[in-house]
This record gives C-alpha cells, sequence and structure tokens, in this order.
C-alpha cells in the first residue's frame, strides 16, 4: 500500500512541529501582609548611663510568641528595662493581643498600662510599648508582601 501525502500538508505539519512552544507571559502576584513592630522610640539612653543599640523592626507570625530580654523568648529586645520575659504576644489574623507577664517596668497600649495577666488588643498603627518609652516602643505595621511566581 502506498500513501501519498501532498507536499503542503507536510510543510504545515513541518512548520508547526518547528515553532517554539508557546508559554505564557503571564506574572501571577500573590499578595500576603504582614504584622510588622516597628521601632519608634527615641533611642535616648541617658538614664541608664550606658549605651543600648535600639531593637529592630520585628516580624509577628501567627500565634503566641514570647517577649522578653533573653533567649529563649521569640522576640528578644535587648534592652536593661526589658524583664527576662516581659510579655506575650497573641496574632491571630489582624487581631494582636498583648499580655503582660507581671514584668518589673510594665507594659503599656496606647498609652495604657496592660494589668499583670490582663490582654489588651493592639491594633493596626497602634503603639506599645516593653518598659522603655525611649528603647522599647513599638508601632504596628501592617506591610504588603509581594512576591511574583511564573
Amino acid at each position: 500500500m502506498r500513501l501519498i501525502v501532498s507536499r503542503s500538508a507536510v510543510t504545515s505539519v513541518h512548520n508547526r512541529a518547528c515553532q517554539p512552544a508557546r508559554t505564557s507571559r503571564r506574572t501571577h502576584v500573590m499578595v500576603t501582609n504582614k504584622l510588622m513592630l516597628h521601632p519608634t522610640g527615641s533611642g535616648d539612653c541617658g538614664h541608664l548611663g550606658e549605651q543600648v543599640p535600639l531593637p529592630g523592626p520585628v516580624e509577628l507570625r501567627e500565634g503566641t510568641q514570647d517577649v522578653g530580654r533573653v533567649e529563649p523568648c521569640d522576640v528578644v529586645l535587648a534592652v536593661p528595662t526589658v524583664s527576662s520575659r516581659h510579655a506575650i504576644i497573641n496574632v491571630e489574623g489582624d487581631k494582636v493581643l498583648v499580655i503582660d507577664v507581671g514584668s518589673t517596668n510594665g507594659t503599656r497600649v496606647e498609652g495604657r498600662d496592660v494589668k499583670a495577666m490582663d490582654y489588651v488588643e493592639l491594633p493596626i498603627g497602634g503603639e506599645v510599648v516593653f518598659g522603655d518609652e525611649s528603647l522599647a516602643k513599638f508601632t504596628l505595621l501592617k506591610v504588603d508582601d509581594a512576591t511574583a511566581a511564573a
């Protein structure tokens, strides 16, 4: 048996086979929101008699985090006026609760003292102070984190 194929059919198949595969040029952007404690203290150490570096920004994760001066706390603020275990931060979605655990110099949210073992909600844009207005004062920010995936 003999198969007869026209030259135009062969050319058409050849041209389609030799073309590069089509790829999508679309970029998918996934936006997530991070909650950050941004340091807003003045950095003044005059009341301590020693130089202490201002803590950096703190990224909060979902769940419970211990705040204190030393490890094993999840959030370590190396400031002498912060207790070794000072407070607990609980994050559920965009809701942030701050609990003072009986710290020596106290915790304030939006200018109000947090009673030991009591919790206060910290709103986005709100301020929290862990014992020292100059060195351990933070504002809660919601930061967009856009990452591209091909």
